[in-house]
C-alpha cells in the first residue's frame, strides 16, 4: 500500500501552513474609496509602526476631509503613519515634512494597496494549501500504515493479503485445482510433456477452514507450456460431492516424456470401509449425431446428455421379443431433468487411464461458489525457497472470476481461469467455457444459466464478453499479482482476482474458523493419506487398454471426516437442502436386459438401468 503526504510529513508542517492562513487572512486590509472635495476616504488596519520588532497592534486611521498638508501631518502623527508619509515625500522629491501634500497621501494609499493586493495573494495560496491538505486527510486520513515488517513486495494493506515469501510467484491465472472441478469431456489421453515434474511441495493447510464439514486436498504439479516450467496448483479446500471420495492423480512416465492422469470422484458405498473397486473399462465410441433439444418443458429443466453403457452379453427386450446382443457398449439417449438449487449434474462420463476408461455415473455436485476455497497456483524457486521449504497457500480465487474468465482443455482435462485469450492459445487447446457449452454439456455453465434466468440476455453478455476480449476490445483479467487488491479494478477489469480467504467467506455470508497446528497436522496427515492413494495408482495402472472390463481394488480413505478437530466451536448452521434425489429426474428409456453381469453398469441420472 503506498504511504500518503498526510502518513509521512510532519505535523508541525501541517500546524505552521494552517497558522500563516490565518494570519494572512487576519492581516487583510479593506479599501474602500470615495471623492469627497478631491481627497479620499480610508479605513485601513494596519500595524503602528512597521518598523517596529513589535509591530502587530491594530489601529484604524480615518483621514477626513483636510485642505493642506498641515492638517494631513497632524492627522498623520496622531494615527501613526509619519513613516509612511515621509517615505511618500522622498519619494515625490519633498525633504520637508512640513510641506506633506495630498500627492504623498495618495502615494500612500497606492502603496496600502499594493501590499494589500500582495498579501491577498499569499493568503489565496494558503488557503489552497490547506484546503488540499484537508481533502487529503479526509480521503486517505482513515487508511492504515504500512507495516514495515512486510517489505516489498505486495503488501497487506486494506485488502488483508499477506506479504509473497521469497522464491513464490503468485499466478493470477492458471489450472483450476481437478479437486475443486473437473470437467467431463470425451474421455482422451491426456498430452505428452517433455520435463520430469519435480518431486511434491511439503504443503501445509492453512490456518483457517471454511465453516462446515471440508477437507484439505492437497496439491499437485502442472505443466506450463508457455513457460516451459512446471507450477504448483495449491492445495484447496473442498466439500465433497455427497456420496464421493476423491481419487487423486499423478504423474507417469511414457518413454522420455511424462504425463499426466488425472483424478476423479468415485463413488463411495461405506464411509468406514476402505476398499474401492474400480473397473477398467474399453475405450467407448464417440458420441453418435443427435439433434440438439427442444425448448425446456418448463423454466426450471435442463437437460441430461445421453451416454454409453457397456453391457454384457445376453438378451435384451426389444419390440416385446427378447434379442441376443453381444458385449459391447449401447447408447443411452439423453432426458429432461429439473434444477436442484445449489447443485450441478455432473453427467455420466469416462476418465482415462493407462488401464482402460472408468465410468463414473452421473451424479451431483455442490454449485462452484459452495465447493470450498480455491487458492492461487504458484511458481516456486526451489533454489531460493531451499529443499525444506513447507508452502502454505494464502492468495483465494473468487468463483465470479473463476465463472467469468473460465476455459476448458480437454487435452490435460483441466479447468483454467484468467486470461487465455487470443489467438495463440487456441492451439494450445484453450476454449473458452461458454463458447464451449453452446455445442457441449457443461455441468458449471448449465447451472449458470439457469442461475441468471431473471436476465435473458445474459449468455449473449458473456459471449460478446469473451469474443470481444479475445479481439482486444474489451479488459482482461490481469495477468500480475502486483497492484492487485480486493475490489479494485486492473486495467479496467471490474473484479478483483486475488483476496484473502477471509474476505471471500464474509463476501459469500459465511465465516472461517482457526485451526490451531493439531488440526492442521490431521488435515495434512489426510492430505497425504488421498496422495498415497495417487501412489497406488501409479503401481497398479500399467498401460494396456482392456478388451474386456477389468476390475481392481483400491484403497481410498474418507476424503472429509465431520469430527476433524478444531478449536472454534462448529456454529449452528441452518439445515442444508436435501440432497437432491435422482427420484426426482425422468427416467431414461433403454433397453431391459435379462440378465446383469459382473462390470455392467447402469445409466445414472434417472437411475434406470
Amino acid at each position: 500500500m503506498a504511504s500518503t503526504w498526510t502518513d509521512s510529513s510532519p505535523v508541525a508542517v501541517r500546524v505552521l501552513v494552517l497558522v500563516v492562513t490565518i494570519h494572512s487572512l487576519q492581516s487583510h486590509i479593506e479599501f474602500r474609496l470615495c471623492q469627497s472635495s478631491g481627497l479620499a476616504l480610508m479605513r485601513r488596519r494596519f500595524a503602528l509602526d512597521r518598523h517596529a520588532p513589535n509591530s502587530y497592534k491594530p489601529a484604524t486611521a480615518a483621514f477626513l476631509r483636510i485642505d493642506d498638508g498641515e492638517g494631513i501631518k497632524r492627522e498623520a502623527e496622531k494615527n501613526g503613519f509619519v513613516n509612511l508619509f515621509e517615505e511618500g515625500a522622498a519619494v515625490l522629491g519633498r525633504r520637508d515634512r512640513e510641506c506633506l501634500c495630498p500627492e504623498a497621501y495618495r502615494w500612500c494609499f497606492t502603496e496600502f494597496l499594493a501590499m494589500d493586493v500582495r498579501i491577498l495573494k499569499v493568503g489565496l495560496i494558503c488557503f489552497g494549501l490547506a484546503a488540499m491538505l484537508a481533502l487529503q486527510t479526509v480521503l486517505w486520513g482513515q487508511a492504515p500504515p504500512q507495516d514495515p515488517s512486510q517489505g516489498a513486495g505486495p503488501a497487506a494493506g486494506n485488502d488483508g493479503l499477506p506479504p509473497v515469501p521469497q522464491g513464490l510467484d503468485v499466478q493470477t491465472r492458471g489450472p483450476v485445482h481437478e479437486a475443486f472441478a473437473t470437467p467431463a469431456a470425451e474421455p482422451a489421453p491426456t498430452q505428452l510433456v517433455p520435463k520430469e515434474p519435480p518431486k511434491p511441495l511439503q504443503e501445509m493447510p492453512p490456518e483457517e477452514k471454511p465453516e462446515g464439514n471440508v477437507a484439505w486436498i492437497g496439491g499437485y504439479w502442472s505443466y506450463d507450456e508457455e513457460r516451459k516450467d512446471f507450477l504448483w496448483v495449491s492445495g484447496t479446500w473442498r466439500t465433497p460431492p455427497p456420496g464421493k471420495r476423491w481419487v487423486a492423480g499423478y504423474w507417469r512416465p511414457e518413454g522420455d516424456q511424462w504425463q499426466w492422469v488425472p483424478g476423479m470422484w468415485a463413488k463411495s458405498e461405506n464411509e468406514q470401509n476402505t476398499a474401492h473397486e474400480m473397473t477398467y473399462m474399453p475405450a467407448p465410441p464417440a458420441p453418435p449425431a443427435v439433434a440438439p433439444p427442444a425448448q425446456p418443458p418448463t423454466p426450471d429443466a435442463f437437460y441430461v446428455p445421453g451416454a454409453w453403457g457397456w453391457h454384457n452379453a445376453g438378451y435384451v427386450m426389444e419390440g416385446g421379443n427378447q434379442v441376443w446382443h453381444e458385449a459391447g457398449y449401447a447408447w443411452t439417449a439423453g432426458y429432461w431433468a429439473r434444477v436442484q438449487p445449489g447443485y450441478v449434474w455432473v453427467q455420466a462420463h469416462y476418465r482415462w487411464t493407462p488401464s482402460g476408461y472408468v465410468y463414473i455415473p452421473g451424479y451431483w455436485d455442490l454449485a462452484v461458489g459452495r465447493r470450498g476455497m480455491l487458492y492461487t497456483p504458484v511458481y516456486v524457486d526451489m533454489a531460493v525457497v531451499g529443499p525444506g521449504y513447507v508452502y502454505t497457500p494464502a492468495y483465494a480465487v473468487p468463483e465470479t472470476v473463476v465463472v467469468d474468465s473460465m476455459f476448458i482443455r480437454p487435452a490435460y482435462c483441466h479447468y483454467y481461469y484468467g486470461d487465455y485469450y487470443g489467438p495463440a492459445y487456441g492451439p494450445m487447446g484453450f476454449e473458452a467455457c461458454i463458447v464451449y457449452s453452446r455445442s457441449h454439456y457443461d455441468a458449471v455453465f448449465v447451472y449458470e444459466r439457469w442461475d441468471h434466468r431473471a436476465d435473458p440476455r445474459w449468455e449473449s453478455v458473456q459471449f460478446d464478453i469473451c469474443i470481444g476480449r479475445g479481439a482486444g476490445r474489451y479488459p482482461c483479467p490481469p495477468r500480475a499479482f502486483v497492484g492487485v487488491g480486493v475490489g479494485v479494478g486492473v486495467g479496467g477489469y471490474g473484479m478483483a482476482v486475488v483476496v484473502a480467504p477471509s474476505r471471500l467467506a464474509a463476501a459469500r455470508g459465511t465465516r472461517m474458523e482457526r485451526l490451531d497446528m493439531r488440526a492442521r497436522m490431521e488435515h495434512r496427515e489426510r492430505a497425504e493419506a488421498i496422495r498415497h492413494v495417487a501412489m497406488e495408482r501409479s503401481r497398479n495402472e500399467v498401460a494396456g487398454i482392456p478388451k474386456q472390463p477389468r476390475a481392481a481394488t483400491l484403497h481410498v480413505p474418507p476424503t472429509a471426516h465431520a469430527n476433524v478437530a478444531s478449536t472454534a466451536h462448529a456454529p449452528v448452521h441452518p439445515a442444508q437442502p436435501a440432497h437432491p434425489q435422482t427420484s426426482l429426474l425422468k427416467r431414461p428409456t433403454i433397453p431391459q436386459k435379462s440378465q446383469q453381469k459382473n462390470g455392467e453398469h447402469k445409466q445414472e441420472p434417472g437411475g434406470g438401468k
